[in-house]
């Protein structure tokens, strides 16, 4: 308990893993119950190698959830104040350090919500994580259409991946451009398997 199954893809597999056990929150609410505030977050880390001896470390990763939940105050005679609402904010950030190079660490930032501001970066580089989906009509996700995010460089897709999709025989898929240089690949197949960890239903954590 508390690490991640022995997962892969390609030839890439995660050998070492800890932390996913550890979840700390909290829950406060105003003097009438109207406004209740739940945070939730977790740290986790784990180590990616390849088929070779190239290795990325993912560490002090962080996945924080908030829900905001507001009631409306019954008045009698039909009358009420206020709006039975829920909101949701998602955040997580994580650091990637491929082949222990720690003057070329990355670090990736999504958003608070999934068309929300997202990117991979260096410093020097920067690759937006967009969300994407089957239907185009559709931003949010349903469950009638597949979704997942598309990493781009400067107008180029470098990789992608699916985190949900209605046919649960294909629900997690990942590609990555054959292109690129090996370190490169093996800091994005870092960050897909980051972002699976925490968006997809069927991710593989104990």
């Amino acid at each position: 308990m508390g690490k991640i199954r022995k997962f892969s893809f390609g030839e890439y597999a995660i050998v070492s893993s800890k932390g996913m056990g550890n979840t700390s929150g909290s829950s406060r609410s105003n003097l009438f119950g109207t406004k209740t505030e739940s945070t939730a977050s977790r740290k986790f880390s784990f180590v990616l190698s390849n088929k070779t001896s190239d290795s990325a470390s993912v560490q002090a990763g962080s996945h924080q959830v908030m829900i905001q939940t507001l009631r409306k105050i019954a008045l009698g005679n039909g009358w009420s104040v206020g709006n039975d609402e829920l909101m949701e904010s998602n955040n997580f950030t994580t650091l990637i350090t491929a082949n222990r190079d720690t003057t070329d660490t990355w670090a990736l930032f999504m958003g608070t919500s999934q068309n929300g501001e997202a990117n991979l970066t260096n410093g020097k580089r920067m690759v937006m994580v967009k969300f994407a989906s089957s239907n185009k009509k559709i931003e949010q996700t349903s469950a009638l259409n597949s979704v997942g995010y598309e990493f781009i460089e400067n107008g180029k897709s470098l990789c992608a991946l699916q985190y949900f999709s209605p046919s649960l025989k294909s629900t997690n898929i990942v590609w990555i451009h054959k292109n690129l240089d090996p370190k490169m690949k093996l800091v994005l197949a870092s960050a897909m398997t980051s972002v699976l960890l925490v968006s997809s239903p069927t991710s593989p954590i104990n």
